[in-house]
């Protein structure tokens, strides 16, 4: 079973790690969503949802029941590649902007599902490069609904992480 050598795994690492520095508390997460969104919950227990549960029908009721357990563990959830999947090519700046405010409509219409984090550090995704990325999460913060930012660290090649256009480097603290 995948799902659980990738538990096992992540343990490891996270044991092996924690040795080397006792001061520091980690937690292995998952980013989860067969559909868009794709989300992470930081400072909590790893899970792995029931990605059955998550159809075009119950995709709201399913991220909002996520997001709701993740708070009440008193975790955060970081709402990731708000663009989408694809990477370039890079729109015109024009039809980024346009991009960028019709992904920020239906954002602030579900409210991110009560998420805490914008995975906003990509210098390309979803056909937009970082400003429209950044001037995303700061069209969020000029309508008073402040979120952290954080950047994209994760390598699904597993190859040259720090070669990556989008390798960057992330942590997450919270009570």
């Amino acid at each position: 079973n995948t799902e659980s050598w990738v538990v096992a795994h992540q343990r490891t690492i996270v044991d092996t790690y924690g040795a080397r520095h006792p001061g520091v508390r980690a937690q292995p997460c998952v980013e989860f969503g067969r559909l868009e969104p794709h989300c992470i919950p930081f400072g909590v227990p790893q899970f792995v949802p029931d990605q059955s549960l998550n159809t075009p029908a119950t995709k709201d009721t399913f991220f909002r029941d996520i997001v709701t357990a993740v708070h009440r563990q008193g975790g955060l959830v970081s709402w990731n590649h708000p663009f989408g999947y694809s990477e370039g090519p890079l729109l015109s700046p024009a039809d980024q902007v346009t991009k960028r405010r019709a992904v920020f409509s239906a954002l602030w219409a579900n409210n991110l599902y009560g998420g805490d984090i914008l995975e906003v550090g990509y210098a390309l995704r979803g056909e937009v490069g970082m400003d429209a990325h950044l001037g995303l999460w700061d069209t969020f913060s000029r309508r008073a609904h402040f979120l952290t930012g954080n950047g994209v660290n994760d390598d699904h090649s597993a190859f040259s992480w720090s070669t990556l256009r989008n390798g960057f480097l992330t942590g997450i603290w919270s009570s």
